[in-house]
């Protein structure tokens, strides 16, 4: 594979919600190396090529930064009724709030979706989606659980703080977004952009391809639905 090619990548993860890339390099290291010893036992020397390979990039989800959550409002409850007359009569007081729509969506810090992002800068994991709660509910808001998180290649999950956010909303349309910082130093491989939402008990969950390819050393980050 030459310099030109795609390489899908993303970011070093975090318990260490402080730590800089510095410290995500030196996870690397370590993971690399014990990585390799794990996989020389398991396979001797193409085994340990393989270890070091893995290794490596478990290290690197040490280090991530994760920044506080917030919400961005894009269409009211008369909105929602305006555009779903039924859910504005009284014979539908007691249908249950659902979520009608979901998509993940990735922007930079001016709220401005984003298909291209450089390492070392911020960006925001978001989760676009529509409540629906009939204007004559006897509940006028329900209980929300938001998700984002980023999946590496071999499975490993983000994990930190703020990840997972508890709230309470309103009928209509928002996104809830939670602030990442990609480290300028990364492993390749392929991740996604997990995003799920609980409403009512009912969990809806979708998946964000999220790629980087490097081009003569630039590395850029591809986000594709």
């Amino acid at each position: 594979m030459n310099k030109y090619s795609v390489v899908i990548v993303i970011c070093a993860f975090s318990l260490s919600l402080s730590s800089c890339a510095t410290t995500g390099q030196t996870g690397a290291g370590i993971g690399a190396t014990a990585g390799g010893v794990l996989g020389y036992v398991l396979g001797g020397e193409k085994g340990a090529a393989l270890g070091v390979a893995v290794g490596g990039l478990a290290g690197y989800f040490i280090g991530v930064e994760i920044g506080k959550a917030k919400t961005r409002k894009i269409k009211t409850a008369n909105q929602v009724y305006q555009q779903k007359p039924y859910l504005a009569k009284v014979k539908a007081k007691n249908l249950p709030p659902t979520v009608s729509s979901m998509a993940p969506v990735i922007r930079d810090q001016t709220q401005k979706r984003i298909y291209t992002v450089k390492n070392g800068e911020w960006i925001d994991l978001c989760t676009n989606y529509q409540i629906d709660i009939p204007k004559h509910s006897p509940n006028k808001t329900v209980a929300v659980t938001e998700y984002n998180t980023l999946v590496a290649p071999d499975g490993s999950v983000m994990k930190g703080a703020g990840l997972k956010r508890n709230i309470v909303r309103e009928c209509g349309q928002v996104e809830g977004a939670i602030p990442v910082k990609i480290p300028k130093n990364m492993p390749a491989g392929k991740y996604n952009h997990y995003a799920s939402v609980i409403v009512d008990g009912k969990k809806y969950e979708k998946m964000q391809e999220v790629q980087i390819a490097i081009s003569d050393g630039i590395y850029e980050v591809y986000a594709l639905n």
